[in-house]
């Protein structure tokens, strides 16, 4: 899984904290997950359903304004 937002955001996948954006690569296993991006400066919250196709990268580039 790749994620990248604008503005910068940190980042939890399926309640588990995963740092901050950008993300390159990270394994997650196959199936449906939930990325949640917090943009820090804004407080702002969103919640993105993912679903992760085996041995492929899912890449998610979100604007957060």
């Amino acid at each position: 899984l790749s994620l990248d937002t604008k503005p910068w955001s940190r980042v939890k996948v399926d309640g588990q904290r995963w740092g901050s954006t950008p993300i390159i690569e990270r394994a997650l296993p196959a199936g449906p997950h939930t990325v949640e991006f917090t943009v820090e400066s804004s407080g702002a919250v969103k919640r993105v359903p993912v679903n992760v196709a085996p041995n492929e990268t899912t890449k998610l580039v979100l604007d957060l304004n």
